[in-house]
């Protein structure tokens, strides 16, 4: 049962970090697109 829970805790983790990393990844993008139009604007 340990060995099960672990797996499933796993994938949890798994699935919190590929969601955080989506988020940041969002972030980034947005954050370099207004740069990048305040450097246009300039």
């Amino acid at each position: 049962m340990r060995g099960v829970y672990c797996t499933v805790s796993e994938r949890k983790c798994q699935i919190k970090l590929s969601r955080v990393r989506a988020d940041m990844i969002v972030t980034i993008e947005i954050y370099v697109f207004g740069l990048y139009n305040i450097k246009v604007k300039d």
